[in-house]
């Protein structure tokens, strides 16, 4: 599960990540906490190093879930080129925002430029079968979202 904490600057969206390995699990009404349509990809983030994630936020129609994406840069070394890229989908619910969806991608791999592109360019949503697309260079990761 992702420990997010954020602060808002112009629409950007900037989060300092720690990363813990509990499972995902979100309260429902009064049947207390039960799993989700979780899909959680391995972590690029390595334990015990302070990252910040530049992430844009994108609503996805009036579902209430969001899809955020952006670069992780580690705060312990030198240069601030990222370390990583992350693409998620959560929803906020009591107070708290889950994660629904994760992948964290390693930047060597990603398209020239990619970590500069918009959302808008990165994120599409389909309403009627409620499946969103992260589109990174020719490679598309989809998730639907639950009812």
């Amino acid at each position: 599960m992702a420990i997010l904490s954020g602060l808002t600057f112009g629409g950007l969206i900037i989060w300092a990540v720690e990363m813990s390995s509990h499972r995902v699990s979100i309260p429902s009404g009064d049947e207390g906490f039960v799993s989700g349509p979780w899909d959680i990809g391995p972590s690029l983030h390595e334990m015990g190093r302070p990252a910040v994630w530049k992430a844009e936020s994108m609503a996805l129609g009036d579902t209430g879930f969001v899809a955020h994406v952006g670069p992780a840069t580690y705060q312990d070394k030198k240069d601030r080129m990222p370390d990583y890229y992350s693409i998620d989908v959560e929803k906020e619910r009591d107070s708290a925002w889950y994660v629904y969806f994760r992948r964290d991608l390693r930047t060597d791999e990603l398209p020239e430029g990619f970590t500069k592109k918009p959302i808008e360019e990165i994120v599409s949503f389909d309403a009627i079968s409620r499946k969103v697309s992260f589109t990174i260079g020719d490679r598309q990761c989809d998730y639907k979202l639950p009812e």
